[in-house]
């Protein structure tokens, strides 16, 4: 049911943002911040 709706315009303009975000530079700032954190957790 995936359509041209109010609903799902919302949906995918938030995807949108998410996936912008991770590619932007504070994005993968964040996910590499994130990344060193599991790993030193997963170590001890």
């Amino acid at each position: 049911m995936r359509g041209d709706t109010p609903e799902w315009r919302a949906i995918y303009a938030l995807q949108k943002r998410r996936n912008d975000f991770r590619n932007s530079p504070a994005g993968q700032q964040l996910l590499s911040d994130f990344e060193r954190k599991h790993e030193s957790f997963k170590q001890e």
